[in-house]
């Protein structure tokens, strides 16, 4: 298992940012796969999905927890 810093799939639900880390066995710097795991920098994790339609990769985040405040644990 590898692990890349990745900035295409899109903002953190919590904190907005674009860059995350992603856990991945075959993955590359440019080609995911569903089911690779997030991290971004705040802690917020998540994972991997690809469109089906066209081979297009995003996160799909954890569910937030009630009453996180963005603003006040923005460090970047």
């Amino acid at each position: 298992m590898k692990t890349l810093k990745i900035d295409w799939l899109g903002r953190c639900d919590r904190c907005e940012r674009e860059d995350a880390l992603v856990e991945t066995e075959n993955g590359t710097s440019d080609w995911l796969y569903e089911g690779d795991r997030v991290m971004c920098s705040c802690g917020h994790t998540g994972y991997v999905a690809v469109s089906s339609c066209e081979p297009v990769a995003y996160a799909v985040w954890d569910e937030l927890v009630e009453g996180y405040d963005r603003r006040a644990n923005d460090d970047g």
